[in-house]
């Protein structure tokens, strides 16, 4: 059907319009492994292959859910003509400081988190209850 077009665009392209076709089997191969990482019992007790899983599971969204659902949804348009899109040097530079600030704020509350996880966090009333105990 006419809908399938924009599913056809993302896999496959449509005739030299193949720009978001590596992206979109980027994203099936990062899901992919992400799950078989997570079905084997032996992958899910080791912690390395365990980050690399959510590592890939959360690549494989943002690609998919980003690059996959608003761009292919849009082209090709209502008149049937394609725009090729790439992602310019500014995108890709404000998309690098939107993360690098998620993972500071990410730093930031681990660093507040484990202590208290851990039963090490002591606060300003420290020293006030070790006095009275």
């Amino acid at each position: 059907t006419q809908h399938a077009l924009y599913t056809r665009y993302w896999f496959q392209g449509i005739g030299q319009h193949r720009t978001l076709v590596p992206y979109a089997w980027t994203a099936v191969f990062l899901n992919v492994t992400a799950f078989v990482l997570f079905i084997v019992p032996k992958a899910r007790r080791n912690p390395i292959l365990l980050y690399m899983g959510c590592f890939a599971t959360y690549a494989g969204c943002y690609i998919d859910k980003g690059m996959g659902l608003i761009i292919p949804g849009l082209t090709p348009d209502a008149l049937g003509e394609i725009y090729e899109y790439y992602p310019t040097i500014a995108e890709l530079r404000v998309a690098a400081g939107v993360f690098a600030l998620g993972f500071l704020v990410f730093t930031l509350m681990l660093k507040v988190a484990v202590p208290i996880l851990l039963d090490e966090f002591h606060g300003a009333n420290a020293e006030r209850r070790a006095v009275t105990h």
